[in-house]
């Protein structure tokens, strides 16, 4: 094959791969459950829109942020995660198809899009009375000085199957012996992220590598 032909067809591969990627950020949000060798099935939901794995807030039950804060390093419960930023979380919950931040005590509107992300990341804690039937996913969302100085907030999805209903947001309390996150609690876990890395680009370094290997072969 001419080696000028050959250029041109790596050319024009590249820029039918960079056509989808460019919308990669703009395509609605798809949140995937994944299984997890270590925590188990569909412990992962993965937002293909971010490239962020979120781990269960049910798998990381039981505690404390000042433990969590030390398991992030090779071979540790949690490697190769960390605490998610406020804005990746408001973020998570707008694609998930809220269409409130908090809305309390909870909104018509947001029950489908409550339940199906509570499910998702892991409900911790039901509560049932005789008016209503609550599923809440709670998560700490790290160290109290990450966000706002001397509280330790915590990352509420919850919906109400009486009264069909559903919310999402945060509430905090001030630092200190009986604060927000400072013990091991059953019914809150922790917001967890890891990086994944985008589908556009491997299939990019996919077909380079593959498009240099042909060059190299008609040189």
């Amino acid at each position: 094959m001419n080696p000028s032909r050959i250029y041109i067809t790596a050319f024009v591969i590249l820029i039918l791969a960079l056509i989808p990627c460019a919308h990669c950020h703009a395509a609605p949000a798809i949140l995937l459950s994944l299984d997890h060798p270590r925590y188990g099935a569909d412990s992962i939901t993965r937002d293909a829109v971010s490239g962020l794995d979120w781990l269960d807030w049910s798998a990381s039950i039981n505690h404390s942020v000042a433990d969590v804060s030390t398991q992030f390093g090779p071979g540790d419960e949690f490697a190769g995660f960390r605490y998610a930023t406020e804005a990746e979380v408001i973020q998570l919950i707008y694609r998930a198809g809220f269409a409130n931040l908090w809305g309390w005590p909870g909104q018509a509107i947001d029950y489908e899009a409550a339940r199906n992300l509570a499910d998702l990341l892991g409900v911790t804690e039901q509560i049932r009375n005789s008016t209503s039937d609550v599923y809440l996913a709670r998560g700490y969302m790290g160290p109290a000085d990450q966000i706002i100085p001397d509280y330790n907030l915590q990352m509420v999805v919850s919906y109400d199957k009486r009264r069909l209903t559903g919310l999402a947001g945060a509430n905090g309390g001030f630092q200190g012996p009986v604060g927000f996150g400072d013990a091991p609690d059953p019914t809150v876990g922790h917001v967890l992220v890891r990086a994944v890395p985008e589908p556009c680009v491997v299939m990019l370094c996919v077909i380079g590598g593959s498009c240099l290997g042909l060059l190299r072969r008609h040189s």
